[in-house]
């Protein structure tokens, strides 16, 4: 999908209140999109700057000048994009630095320039601290996007000197109408369902083929259970997916069967398509570390969603070689 193809149905009213600052001249120099991860902050964010650098000065990108072409295939000279790297667990002062030299010159193309950087709360201190100085004495034409899916992370020098827009999760009929003409809702009810609050998470799940992935990861436990693999052969294996996405699946996996395991075959479950294997791990369990296994895995993911330097390859492996489930039942 185009970043910057279209403002999102549940993102109306937060345009709204940008159209009303772009119409007055009055849209502030420094903005921080803020809210749940798969909500397309960032998509709001290239619209903005795309309609914030077309040299129609309209409320919403021309689709046909220079600026608006040249933004598309990603060349625009006067716009500048900060975000996490594959290989990169945060965004560095030297990459701020570069942004901040560029903006010290006059725009080439459009009347302004434009910042936006993702991922905003993954930058390091002296990133952040570079940002800061630049933020309390910004040049005249240059307009700072922020996004971030964890506003806490922010340095609240940082939080005070932009103006905040909140992006919520959509109402369900929104969110279905925009699955169903996007043709992703054939994941299955039960998918669909867990992603009503975070549409454009649900697009990655299935871009990444999660029924596939889940599949997978079932065969690796059962064949761990069964001593057919070992805790680092999987763990090579499962380093390779999404890590977020990984750690939420185990996650809503254990907290099943320790419903099942505590409450009985009665209790409504999160993946009810995968009753049957979950009510057999609840009886091969050894109830009594189910709880401080969720803890890990709580751990974990706090600390990838912070983006903290950790060996993935390790931590997975103390995982599955702590697995609460064997192949027959324990006492």
């Amino acid at each position: 999908m185009d970043k910057s193809s279209s403002i999102l149905p549940w993102q109306k009213a937060s345009w709204e209140a940008i159209e009303k600052l772009l119409s007055t001249d009055k849209l502030p120099q420094a903005l921080l999109l803020y809210g749940m991860e798969g909500l397309g902050k960032s998509q709001f964010a290239h619209y903005l700057a795309k309609s914030k650098l077309c040299l129609q000065n309209s409320l919403a990108p021309c689709e046909d000048c220079r600026s608006c072409h040249l933004f598309q295939v990603s060349t625009h000279p006067d716009f500048f994009h900060l975000a996490l790297m594959d290989s990169n667990q945060s965004i560095k002062i030297q990459a701020v630095r570069e942004v901040n030299s560029a903006i010290c010159k006059k725009p080439q193309l459009s009347p302004c320039q434009i910042v936006i950087i993702d991922d905003a709360d993954a930058m390091t201190m002296s990133a952040a601290n570079s940002l800061l100085k630049i933020l309390e004495d910004p040049p005249g034409n240059v307009t700072f996007i922020l996004v971030s899916n964890q506003l806490y992370r922010l340095l609240p020098t940082i939080r005070s000197r932009c103006s905040k827009f909140s992006f919520q999760s959509p109402d369900r009929e929104i969110a279905l109408e925009w699955l169903e003409k996007n043709n992703l809702t054939k994941p299955g009810t039960e998918l669909l369902e867990q992603c009503l609050e975070t549409p454009l998470y649900l697009k990655t799940l299935v871009e990444h083929d999660y029924p596939s992935l889940q599949k997978g990861l079932v065969s690796d436990l059962t064949a761990l259970c069964h001593e057919r693999s070992n805790a680092i052969s999987i763990a090579a294996v499962w380093q390779q997916h999404p890590t977020m996405m990984l750690l939420d699946t185990l996650f809503s996996w254990v907290l099943d069967v320790i419903k099942l395991a505590f409450i009985g075959d009665s209790v409504l479950l999160k993946n009810e398509t995968m009753r049957e294997i979950l009510t057999e791990w609840s009886k091969n369990c050894r109830q009594d570390r189910l709880h401080d296994y969720l803890l890990k895995i709580i751990k974990l993911r706090a600390l990838a969603n912070e983006k903290a330097n950790i060996n993935l390859q390790l931590s997975l492996e103390v995982l599955l070689l702590g697995w609460p489930v064997s192949s027959q039942k324990r006492s």
